[in-house]
């Protein structure tokens, strides 16, 4: 099951809407990828400030909302345990990612030591805590990158219609992403130890925290939702089995 949403900042989107599509994708999702263009720079982290609130926009139990302030360590490692793995997907990469000696690194090493790395100034900025956040709620951290599908301006106005004339780079590069995913992407797993989630208990999960998303006065639950799309799928099999 692939899902494809929204991204952050879209032109119509309202804010709401983009924090409500970050909580529902990580909700649902057991593999999360984050797509931008080129190599990011650390203020690129200011577009992702939902991620920051990601830890008081979701209860593993059922609670009170808490501040960002009031929120314990502790909440948010807990959530580790029930979010998906974060992938960040560096699209059309034309230069190579290298250290502070010029020494050619991978994404990942980038990715974690130049836009993911705590700042050295004593009070903490607002992209150390959108950078903070990301690494204590997300289980793993990855980075790949593709380069630009054609160096051709016609190729790249209509990539759909030019599949054959796509670099054989991006071509190789696509294969081998395809090729990572399949090996690490996992199925949903339940809030409890051994526990994955199956499709009509997805669904019957997505329904319940669309209605809590929706509710200014509620907060998604990932124990209370488990455990009202158990009851509600018994209902429905138990109606199945008496109709039979």
């Amino acid at each position: 099951f692939l899902m494809d949403t929204e991204g952050i900042d879209a032109a119509h989107a309202r804010t709401k809407d983009d924090a409500s599509v970050l909580v529902m994708t990580v909700l649902l999702s057991s593999y999360f990828i984050y797509n931008s263009m080129g190599v990011p720079r650390r203020s690129d982290l200011e577009k992702m400030s939902y991620f920051s609130k990601l830890a008081t926009s979701i209860a593993v139990s059922q609670r009170k909302t808490v501040s960002q302030d009031d929120m314990e360590e502790d909440d948010s490692f807990e959530l580790k345990n029930h979010f998906p793995d974060f992938l960040w997907l560096l699209r059309d990469v034309i230069l190579t990612p290298t250290d502070k000696d010029g020494k050619e690194i991978t994404p990942k090493e980038y990715l974690l030591t130049n836009i993911l790395k705590r700042s050295k100034k004593f009070k903490e900025t607002a992209n150390d805590e959108i950078s903070r956040a990301i690494i204590t709620v997300f289980p793993t951290i990855d980075c790949k990158s593709i380069p630009p599908p054609s160096a051709d301006p016609k190729v790249m106005r209509s990539v759909e219609e030019n599949q054959d004339r796509l670099s054989p780079e991006f071509n190789l590069k696509v294969e081998k992403l395809v090729e990572f995913l399949f090996q690490h992407v996992q199925g949903k797993r339940g809030p409890f130890p051994g526990k994955v989630v199956t499709g009509p208990i997805l669904a019957d999960m997505a329904h319940q925290y669309l209605k809590a998303i929706n509710d200014p006065d509620a907060l998604p639950c990932i124990n209370d939702t488990w455990q009202a799309a158990i009851e509600i799928r018994c209902k429905k099999e138990k109606e199945l089995l008496l109709t039979q």
